[in-house]
């Protein structure tokens, strides 16, 4: 496990659409993940995972081509 604020920064493009892409723009979105040995539940919660991540992103509202 790396200490707090210390890893590997590496940059990936993603894409939403229309206006999700609009109203989420700007630095510092939290995006959780919840984990699962095997398949996920078919409610996927905090409790019954057996474990979670998230990674800070920033989002950018780019035009389409």
């Amino acid at each position: 496990m790396l200490p707090h604020s210390d890893g590997d920064v590496r940059r990936r493009n993603l894409s939403v659409g229309g206006e999700t892409a609009a109203t989420y723009a700007g630095e510092n979105h939290r995006v959780p993940f919840l984990l699962y040995r095997g398949d996920a539940p078919a409610r996927p919660i905090a409790e019954n995972a057996c474990g979670d991540l998230h990674l800070w992103v920033e989002a950018e509202s780019g035009s389409e081509s």
